[in-house]
């Protein structure tokens, strides 16, 4: 049980898994410190649980026979030792406790966070701020910051490579940290990425053209000159994706090892909001020159996941298993998009030969859509319509077109019935609508429906960043289904849908983003095997917002 340095709860609702121990976790740091301090210790604990202690229902549920691993990343310090635990687990001890051990480099808010993980799966992450002085301190607190809702599944297969991406506003100008994690240990990390651009602007300016290229294809999709000039431009984005941003070191790491890499699952976690990592397309051209084939979400298995951001949000760690007893799909029959009514029969059909209940009649209005997520009579919701994001009002402006010219937002999804469903069961969503998995940076953290949905305690979200064709998006969530259904883990699905797709040509393949375990399961209680659907209807619209995104023209 004693910590040696290194070179998924069940939701509330829920019954505790078997074989596994109860525990919280609880960091213990000072709020304020002198930039002079020669040390500063941070205290890290797991609690077993105390039957007053009303938040003992909130416990996670640990697998006794893995190792815990306890990672500290604390921009604006020096880390003095490890900064990477492991941690056997005691049964019958009231608590284990680390001390990570730092010293102060640079005066500001200083954002300490503590991660958890478990043979490479992400349990969840616990954040804390420590102000760092350039005066001496005389009032100091220690503060007390518990973490009582991280999760892990069953045992089910591990992340190959873990990829840690955060995004540092510590310094003059902001940075991305990369840290791979993979067998058992914090494997590499790399100097930082330096950005002297506003990534907003720069990323938005990558999305219009995505958009474009979507757009070009819609009009001339019969052209093969078109579908070579779009691949050629997606190519080309995606290798400036990777010379701007991917550290030296880690590009001459994957150089090295890029056959081990391919074909393995990759789990990419990062509070970065703007960066496509899907797109991201290796080459080398020092010494030997080469170049991949496919961008990362096509030669390996790869989801993303929420990085906890400096406010807290993002606590839960992606779940193995993902319940499907209960599936709604919500779309709006008055709009100009022919597929949205072949994908709601097509994709019930499929629900019903699998023996899942349809959790959702009729919802294509707003109304009907809330009372169901305040209901909570659903375990899976996908809703397929137009929408649109907002940079600047990313919880408020991004929006998915209902029934009547209404919209549905970010903000929505808010108060307890509709949260404490989500924070509980940990349901899955997939939006199938125009950039509705893009997100930005709202008032106080991330905004968009990943954040909202995800930092909630979503097990799942499926999304795409940019426009993508009303015929593709259709088939991508066709042939999603119908590969999950199989026994398929999420990561596959999604490759097997996006190569159905960019058969065709249509960059639509490249859009969809996925935030879960890349080896997530469906997982039902009953019903029996599935019998799949015919191919879908091709139609050409898209599914972005008219009018420019003015839902009152």
């Amino acid at each position: 049980g004693t910590p040696s340095p290194d070179p998924e709860p069940a939701p509330a609702a829920k019954q505790p898994l078997k074989d596994t121990l109860t525990r919280h976790a609880e960091l213990e740091c000072p709020d304020r410190v002198w930039l002079g301090t020669p040390l500063v210790p941070i205290k890290v604990r797991l609690l077993a649980p105390d039957p007053d202690d009303p938040a003992a229902r909130l416990a996670m549920e640990l697998q006794p026979d893995l190792p815990i691993h306890i990672w500290l990343t604390a921009p604006g310090f020096d880390v003095l030792g490890s900064q990477l635990y492991t941690l056997w687990l005691e049964p019958d001890a009231p608590q284990q406790e680390i001390t990570f051990e730092l010293q102060p480099r640079t005066a500001g808010a200083a954002h300490l966070m503590v991660q958890f993980l478990q043979e490479g799966t992400p349990l969840g992450s616990i954040m804390a701020r420590i102000e760092i002085e350039e005066q001496v301190t005389t009032t100091v607190k220690n503060r007390f910051v518990r973490a009582d809702h991280l999760a892990v599944g069953d045992k089910s297969e591990s992340p190959d490579l873990t990829l840690f991406v955060h995004y540092d506003m510590m310094q003059a100008q902001p940075r991305l940290l990369f840290n791979l994690y993979r067998d058992g240990q914090l494997s590499e990390s790399w100097p930082p990425a330096i950005l002297h651009a506003d990534t907003r602007s720069y990323h938005a300016e990558i999305y219009q053209r995505l958009s474009d290229l979507t757009d070009v294809f819609d009009i001339q999709r019969d052209s093969p000159d078109t579908m070579e000039a779009v691949d050629r431009q997606l190519r080309s984005l995606g290798q400036s994706l990777w010379n701007d941003l991917i550290p030296e070191g880690l590009q001459q790491l994957y150089a090295l090892e890029r056959a081990e890499w391919h074909g393995r699952s990759l789990l990419v976690v990062t509070d970065e909001p703007h960066i496509p990592w899907e797109l991201m397309w290796p080459y080398g051209y020092q010494g030997e020159s080469w170049e991949d084939e496919q961008p990362w979400c096509m030669s390996m298995r790869m989801t993303r996941w929420l990085h906890q951001d400096s406010e807290g949000a993002g606590l839960h760690g992606p779940p193995s298993q993902l319940e499907i007893e209960r599936f709604a799909f919500a779309g709006p029959s008055d709009l100009s998009l022919a597929a949205i009514e072949t994908e709601g029969r097509q994709l019930r059909t499929l629900m019903q030969t699998a023996g899942i209940r349809d959790a959702g009649l009729d919802l294509g209005s707003l109304a009907r859509i809330q009372a169901l997520l305040e209901s909570g009579d659903y375990d899976w919701l996908h809703l397929a319509s137009h929408g649109e994001f907002s940079a600047e009002r990313p919880d408020t402006g991004s929006a998915i077109l209902l029934e009547g010219g209404e919209a549905l937002a970010p903000d929505a999804l808010i108060g307890p019935q509709v949260q404490g469903h989500i924070f509980r069961q940990r349901p899955s969503f997939v939006l199938n609508a125009c950039h509705a998995g893009r997100q930005g940076w709202a008032l106080t953290q991330l905004g968009g429906w990943v954040n909202r949905l995800v930092g909630s305690g979503a097990g799942l979200f499926v999304g795409p960043l940019w426009t993508v064709t009303d015929s593709s998006a259709q088939l991508f969530a066709v042939q999603f289904y119908e590969r999950l259904l199989a026994g398929d883990t999420v990561a596959e699905a999604l490759h097997a849908a996006r190569r159905q797709i960019r058969e065709l040509g249509d960059p639509t393949w490249l859009a969809y983003s996925a935030y879960a375990h890349p080896n997530a399961r469906l997982t039902r209680t009953a019903g029996p095997g599935s019998d799949h659907g015919q191919a879908p209807f091709m139609d050409e619209t898209d599914r972005s917002l008219p009018n420019g995104g003015n839902l009152d023209a």
